[in-house]
């Protein structure tokens, strides 16, 4: 299972969103699944025009903020999903797992009748939504040390009790939310889906049927990706990164949208990749870029300020005993004169005083 914490200070905006339609009409019979109390009771009631008023939930969500210490960013929003493959739970048991999450994290543990405020919501088969209110009913303050780490702990308890996979937290197998732009991008240039979801499908596939570096570049190449190394900044020889794009997906400037493979998703970085599929570092394409270094600074060397320029300001095209030789060769062409002329420090001239101001 897969969580994250959000904080904020706007329950009314959380709770709406997560009634609404969705960025993309995605949210399908939004509905509390579990809560603090009986869950008929925590819906938001409808109006003669069968539109939802929030505001008695809201009310009541809220309540202990009134006599309660609480933090200024008081809302505890935890969106929480199945990992891809698992089967569709079932409200009830979402409601457990919710309670559970409640339960490890301290926010209101099962016995504890003094406990924070909080309901789940669902508006689809993968996911559910915790929306807590971090201010306890008995006025006490909220502990809410490691609170990232004990709801993982609960994910954790969950996975076992319901047989779904494990993804222990850190592992990188959580992919980053897509964002409602490139949704909506995506839909209007008739992308099949969002440009990051299309680029980790393509990266898995490349990576599936790839022994080195360049087979993986090769393959990401032939598909619909442009692809951009990277360099480490101390031995520019050496490929440390990628950067992936859609081919004819660009900003209104007419660029490419680039994303790196580790922001996609952390386990599609290419130090990840190379340790999960036991990649060859010095493969081809490792090698050309040696080739191609070692000529950008003998082109360097040679005055070339096309190749300083590639370079960079901070690369030091010459070694320490090259720059004490060529020193020495430069001191060795002054005359007698020049070589034992003493050193005059540089002093700077007194300040001048401007006009006095008038009084």
């Amino acid at each position: 299972m897969i969580g994250k914490v959000v904080k904020g200070a706007n329950t009314g905006g959380v709770i709406r969103y997560l009634y609404s339609k969705g960025r993309s009409n995605e949210h399908l019979n939004p509905r509390v699944v579990a809560g603090w109390d009986d869950i008929q009771r925590m819906e938001p009631t409808l109006t003669a025009s069968g539109q939802r008023d929030f505001r008695p939930m809201l009310a009541r969500l809220n309540l202990p903020l009134a006599y309660g210490r609480h933090p200024e960013k008081f809302v505890w929003h935890y969106p929480l999903r199945a990992a891809p493959g698992d089967r569709i739970l079932t409200d009830s048991e979402w409601a457990d797992i919710a309670q559970e999450v409640m339960h490890q994290t301290g926010y209101s543990r099962r016995d504890d009748d003094g406990g924070c405020r909080w309901i789940a919501v669902r508006h689809a088969d993968d996911h559910i939504h915790l929306v807590v209110t971090l201010a306890r009913q008995d006025g006490f303050r909220v502990n809410r040390d490691n609170d990232y780490h004990k709801a993982m702990q609960a994910c954790r308890i969950a996975e076992k009790r319901y047989g779904l996979q494990v993804v222990p937290s850190g592992d990188g197998q959580a992919a980053r939310e897509t964002r409602r732009p490139e949704i909506e991008k995506a839909a209007r240039v008739g992308l099949s889906a969002p440009a990051p979801d299309l680029l980790r499908s393509q990266i898995e596939q490349a990576a599936k049927g790839s022994d080195t570096t360049s087979a993986f570049v090769r393959r990401l190449q032939e598909g619909q990706c442009l692809v951009k190394l990277r360099y480490s900044k101390i031995d520019p020889e050496q490929i440390t990164g990628y950067s992936v794009a859609v081919k004819d997906f660009d900003t209104a400037e007419g660029e490419p949208v680039w994303y790196s493979g580790g922001k996609l998703r952390a386990n599609l970085s290419l130090p990840r990749l190379r340790e999960k599929n036991n990649w060859v570092v010095n493969d081809q394409l490792e090698l050309e870029r040696q080739k191609e270094h070692k000529q950008l600074v003998a082109d360097a060397r040679a005055g070339s300020m096309e190749a300083l320029r590639k370079l960079g300001p901070n690369y030091e095209i010459w070694t320490m005993q090259e720059r004490q030789a060529m020193a020495k060769a430069a001191e060795a062409k002054l005359s007698p004169e020049e070589r034992n002329r003493p050193h005059r420090p540089y002093i700077p001239p007194p300040p001048t005083q401007g006009p006095r101001r008038g009084r």
